[in-house]
C-alpha cells in the first residue's frame, strides 16, 4: 500500500531570468513572472511549503547559484519525496565536449552570468542537469521537469514581436570551452533515448514538460490584464490555468493536453512536449489508469 502523500515532503526549485549580464542577450519579460506565479499554484493549491521553495531570479540565478540549488535541493529530498525543478530563461546549445552528441552539440540553459563570442560560456548543459537528475531520482521518483526555454537552431519572434527564449548556440571549438565537468559514463547515458523535447531521456522516474520540439522555439505570450498586460511564458501560462483549480484525480496527462493544444493555437510554431509519468497525478505519488481508445480516423456513411 502506497503511504500517505502527507508524510512525504515536497520541495520546488524555481529559476526565472529576465535579465542577463551580457547586454547581446535579448531581454525577456516573463521569466520571473513565471516562477512567482508557479511558487503561488504549488504553495495555495498543492501544499508545498514556503520554506521548502527556492526562487532564483536574474541576477540570483547563475550559474553557481543555479547548480548549488540544484545540489542543494538532491540532498535535501527524502526518500519518495515530491519535488519540482522549473526553468523559465533562455535555452542554447554548445559544442559537445563529451563526444555523445550525434550533431555535436548540447542542449544548455543559459545562466544569468554566460557570455558568447569572447566572453565566458557559462551554460549548463543536459549532461549536467541529467547527471544530478540521476541522483535524485535514486531517492524519488515523484520528480517534475518543467523547461519554458528553446534550444532551436533557429531564431524567430512571433506576429505579435515578443520573444522566443533562445541564445545563438556557441559553436566555439571544444578547447576554447571550460572543461567538461561531466562523468564520461553519464554523458553516454544522457545521450541515448532522448524524448522529442531533445532534452532528456525518457524515463518514468520523472515527468517532464518541455516548452516545444527540440528544433522549435518557445515564445513568450502576453496576456491583458486590467489597465495593462503582463507577459508569461507561453507554456507557464496556460499550464496555470489548469493547475489553478483541479478536481481531484487530475493527472499531468489532463492538464497538459489542453494547455498544449492552447499554446499551439496562440503560437502554431510552437509544440510543447511532455515524456516520462504522464499519468500521474499532479504533484503526487498515485498513477492513474489511463482511458483506453480507439483514435477515429474517418467517419463517413454510418462507418468509423
Amino acid at each position: 500500500m502506497v503511504a500517505k502523500t502527507a508524510s512525504r515532503k515536497k520541495w520546488a526549485l524555481l529559476i526565472g531570468i529576465d535579465q542577463y549580464l551580457r547586454p547581446y542577450i535579448s531581454r525577456l519579460r516573463g521569466c520571473v513572472n513565471d516562477v512567482e506565479l508557479m511558487s503561488r499554484i504549488l504553495r495555495d493549491n498543492f501544499g508545498f511549503p514556503a520554506e521548502n521553495m527556492s526562487l532564483l531570479r536574474d541576477d540570483q540565478a547563475t550559474r553557481e547559484g543555479i547548480l548549488t540549488a540544484l545540489d542543494g535541493i538532491v540532498d535535501r529530498a527524502g526518500g519518495q519525496d515530491i519535488v519540482v525543478i522549473h526553468y523559465s530563461g533562455h535555452g542554447s546549445q554548445m559544442t559537445d565536449r563529451e563526444g555523445d552528441e550525434p550533431d555535436g552539440l548540447d542542449e544548455t540553459i543559459v545562466p544569468y552570468d554566460s557570455g558568447r563570442s569572447f566572453d565566458p560560456n557559462r551554460d549548463i548543459s543536459d549532461d549536467e542537469i541529467y547527471e544530478r537528475l540521476l541522483r535524485l531520482t535514486d531517492k524519488t521518483p515523484y520528480v517534475t521537469l518543467i523547461f519554458d526555454c528553446c534550444h532551436s537552431g533557429s531564431i524567430a519572434r512571433d506576429a505579435f514581436g515578443v520573444n522566443s527564449r533562445w541564445v545563438e548556440a556557441d559553436t566555439r571549438p571544444v578547447e576554447e570551452l571550460p572543461p567538461s565537468p561531466v562523468a564520461p559514463d553519464v554523458a553516454r547515458k544522457a545521450g541515448r533515448d532522448v524524448g522529442t523535447s531533445g532534452w532528456l531521456p525518457v524515463s518514468e522516474r520523472y515527468v517532464l514538460l518541455a516548452g516545444c520540439r527540440d528544433a522549435e522555439s518557445s515564445y513568450e505570450h502576453r496576456v491583458q490584464q486590467g489597465d495593462g498586460d503582463v507577459t508569461h511564458g507561453a507554456l507557464t501560462y496556460f499550464l496555470s490555468q489548469g493547475l489553478t483549480r483541479p478536481e481531484p484525480g487530475t493527472t499531468y496527462r489532463d492538464v497538459f493536453e489542453r494547455a498544449s493544444a492552447r499554446v499551439t493555437a496562440a503560437h502554431p510554431r510552437q509544440h510543447p512536449q511532455m515524456e516520462g509519468a504522464r499519468d500521474r497525478v499532479l504533484f503526487e505519488v498515485h498513477d492513474m489508469q489511463p482511458m483506453r481508445f480507439v483514435p477515429v480516423k474517418l467517419r463517413a456513411d454510418g462507418s468509423v
